[in-house]
């Protein structure tokens, strides 16, 4: 942790009460916020500090969200804000950073290579999934669905990409971007017919990262800040998205085991599922627009952007040469 984002934990920690000295436990942080594990003399807390906006309604939208779901019967655990001293589940840092701290939930992270534990997540993506059609919330969501390429992210035309193209390791990923580039433009045109798919709330960014285990079982799914109005089918390309490595042996069976995972709690209609493949790769092209905007704006390295479209890149070409059982 660098000095600077210890001093922004500092200020977090300052907002809460604690029983003693409150420890950071080691542990992994994750790509878009600082996301901290802290104990005391008494229990264990979650700390997030949002890197990602500072927008109030944004995360008062999210704590809207699993007040909502705690009232289904939701077997899956999911996070449980703390309120500061200020008696707000919302905490503002000096600088202007929002914050929150959350109930610790036991486990670990699934691992992408243990089967089991996958098709556990895709079950509990459909749980999650069962949950959220109950939900009846007037309040419009912070994000707009993920075919709205064209209105969340600037156009990826030639000269977005001429600008990329300038710095040296970006570069040699010239033809990785033209892939997503033409990606792009397909999905841009294939939006009518993703419109008429149905649609309800979705987590938006379920993953090994975002879920935990216990002995292969998944017992909890965190970070809801991308939860929104989408594509149901949304909720497993997203999941899916995220398990197509260069490193994953047996892909195809993996997918499929999880896509029936999947509909078994969760039926599908057969639009629906003869677009998943359209919509896998729609997850990868709008994290990589998601990350070359996060470049943009100085924060992350030119090695985190490469990381993120050589993925692009690959699930996009996987999908073209796959055959998942969709019908």
């Amino acid at each position: 942790m660098s000095k600077h984002q210890s001093e922004e934990l500092d200020n977090v920690l300052a907002q809460y009460v604690w029983q003693g000295k409150p420890r950071v436990i080691p542990g992994p942080s994750g790509m878009n916020n600082t996301t901290v594990m802290i104990e005391d003399d008494q229990d264990k807390r979650v700390v997030r500090i949002y890197n990602n906006h500072a927008d109030r309604s944004k995360l008062q939208f999210e704590h809207t969200m699993l007040a909502e779901l705690k009232q289904t019967r939701l077997a899956i655990a999911t996070p449980q804000p703390i309120a500061n001293k200020q008696h707000s589940i919302i905490t503002q840092l000096q600088n202007g950073k929002l914050a929150a701290a959350f109930v610790y939930i036991d486990g670990e992270r699934p691992s992408a290579e243990n089967m089991q534990s996958m098709v556990s997540l895709a079950d509990a993506a459909a749980q999650l999934s069962k949950a959220f059609a109950q939900l009846q919330i007037e309040e419009a969501p912070a994000y707009t669905p993920y075919y709205e390429l064209e209105s969340n992210y600037p156009p990826f035309d030639n000269n977005a990409l001429q600008v990329l193209l300038e710095d040296a390791q970006l570069a040699k990923q010239k033809d990785e971007l033209l892939l997503i580039q033409a990606e792009r433009v397909e999905l841009e045109q294939l939006k009518p017919q993703l419109q008429a798919l149905p649609h309800q709330w979705i987590h938006g960014d379920l993953n090994c990262s975002n879920s935990l285990a216990i002995r292969q079982s998944i017992v909890a799914v965190l970070d809801f800040e991308f939860v929104t109005w989408d594509l149901r089918a949304m909720e497993l390309a997203v999941l899916l998205s995220e398990m197509i490595k260069p490193t994953t042996e047996q892909l195809e069976p993996r997918l499929e085991a999880m896509l029936q995972a999947f509909i078994a709690t969760v039926p599908l209609q057969k639009e629906e599922l003869t677009l998943l493949p359209a919509l896998i790769k729609l997850r990868s092209v709008d994290v990589a627009m998601h990350f070359i905007e996060r470049f943009k704006q100085g924060l992350d390295s030119p090695e985190v952007l490469c990381g993120i479209i050589a993925h692009a890149a690959y699930v996009i070409t996987c999908m073209n040469q796959l055959k998942l059982v969709t019908q």
